[in-house]
């Protein structure tokens, strides 16, 4: 029983140290993550108008654009953090760094040119982006978390920032934990690959229209083409499930080509994940998955 409490005791100590390094350390990461989005909402709200834009459906918030404030706020207020690690009782702040101990090849920092590990890593961790998302929408269990990201009917700037922090960061942790040991990276390089995705993140769910053309079709996951992964329409479940990359849905066959002038609307049928309660969603999304899980 003692010992128990000790690894309580000493996992509540790294905790609360963890959580003060963040905000003392990395203050200058943090005024980033909320400068992308807001410049982009000036940028969405010059281009698609006032009516249409996040800028209002922020600014006079219903349910659905008060759950997008809330998964912003917790996100970079490391209360997900603080939730997903605690439903999982810290196993995934100790797994990764067992598998970094045990897996920890840094492979890309072989590479002697840095701007080569840069391309590299991306690769790596958007590859992983894919199989792990496509995981959470094959798995029923993981599917009941991940369907809380799905739950906007309308998109924000700040939509995809609404997640359950089980899923989110605990488990999501522990499933990177592996090919992130075997590639390694530089700090430098892990903060900017983190920082494009989320530009990406914001962009693919806001209000823009934009396909981007041939690079839409060949390169980049456009805001229409993630648009079909958020559709209510069952041709479109389970496709373009890239983050930044359109390669590996073309190559795995996940791939739907979007059509600018026909956007489907978002959501989840019969969903009950926009209370204006936050806490009430990731309550509701748990409950289903525990369900899920021992049924």
């Amino acid at each position: 029983m003692e010992k128990w409490r000790d690894l309580v005791v000493n996992f509540v100590e790294k905790f609360i140290d963890h959580y003060l390094t963040y905000f003392t350390d990395s203050y200058e990461l943090i005024l980033m993550f909320i400068l992308i989005p807001l410049v982009l909402i000036v940028g969405e709200r010059l281009t698609v108008g006032w009516k249409d834009s996040s800028m209002r459906r922020l600014w006079e918030p219903d349910d659905n654009a008060k759950n997008d404030w809330a998964g912003f706020l917790f996100r970079y207020s490391m209360l997900n953090e603080i939730l997903g690690y605690g439903l999982l009782l810290g196993i995934a702040l100790y797994i990764p760094k067992e598998i970094r101990f045990y897996f920890g090849y840094n492979l890309v920092q072989q590479i002697p040119l840095p701007i080569v590990q840069a391309v590299m890593f991306f690769i790596v961790v958007d590859f992983s982006d894919y199989w792990i998302h496509r995981l959470e929408h094959k798995s029923e269990v993981l599917w009941e978390m991940h369907k809380m990201h799905h739950a906007p009917t309308r998109f924000n700037v700040i939509s995809g920032l609404r997640t359950n922090p089980l899923s989110d960061v605990s488990i999501k942790r522990i499933l990177y934990a592996l090919p992130l040991a075997i590639a390694g990276s530089p700090v430098e390089t892990y903060i900017g690959v983190y920082l494009l995705r989320n530009v990406m993140l914001s962009i693919q769910h806001s209000e823009f229209k934009w396909s981007l053309g041939w690079f839409g079709r060949y390169v980049l996951i456009s805001p229409v083409a993630h648009r079909i992964h958020h559709s209510v329409e069952e041709e479109h479940f389970n496709r373009n499930l890239g983050t930044v990359l359109v390669w590996w849905d073309k190559l795995f066959g996940t791939w739907y080509e979007p059509d600018p002038n026909n956007l489907p609307r978002i959501g989840v049928e019969g969903n009950d994940l926009n209370h204006p309660n936050y806490l009430v969603n990731i309550y509701r999304s748990m409950k289903a998955a525990w369900y899920k899980l021992f049924t």
